[in-house]
């Protein structure tokens, strides 16, 4: 029998294939960015990060059938871009650009070990993936660019306190 662990260890092994290679059909089906693309007049990589580099002349992986099937390669898929709304609300993960003279504001995390400790450039009233920031219960992301310094800022599950600080 095989232990839970070791299972574990093979479900995820599974799922970091697949998602390697969705990243690389999506790669694939669409053109390369070009090297000097940029977000807010921010390069998002250099010039010879692994991300920038082509592979459409790569060999194919020789479970990726496999892979293909298991997602299905009939059933639309649904990268969540961020494009339309639902209910009124802005849908995916939206964005928000601020200078480097934005306010930082204090973020309380609930896996702070895994998170930058801040402070964070959040302003007043930012996009939250999900609609509306009060009382959406969805994932609640946030992506704040900081243009100025050229940073992003992101987090998960995010709440504005009374005091102006945040949860997330």
């Amino acid at each position: 029998m095989v232990s839970r662990s070791r299972r574990l260890v093979r479900l995820i092994a599974v799922w970091v294939s697949i998602v390697t290679a969705v990243l690389a059909l999506i790669a694939v089906l669409r053109p390369a960015l070009p090297v000097s693309a940029s977000f807010a007049g921010c390069t998002m990589f250099p010039a010879d990060n692994i991300w920038n580099a082509r592979v459409d002349g790569l060999p194919v992986h020789s479970l990726s059938n496999a892979y293909v099937t298991s997602i299905s390669a009939v059933k639309p898929l649904h990268p969540d871009f961020g494009a339309g709304q639902w209910a009124g609300f802005d849908i995916g993960m939206a964005d928000a650009a601020v200078t480097g003279l934005q306010p930082k504001v204090a973020v309380a995390f609930d896996f702070a070990s895994e998170s930058d400790p801040g402070p964070y450039p959040i302003p007043a009233n930012p996009p939250i993936e999900g609609g509306n920031y009060v009382t959406n219960t969805g994932d609640r992301h946030m992506l704040i660019v900081d243009t100025t310094n050229c940073m992003l800022y992101e987090t998960w599950n995010s709440w504005k306190q009374p005091d102006g600080s945040w949860s997330a």
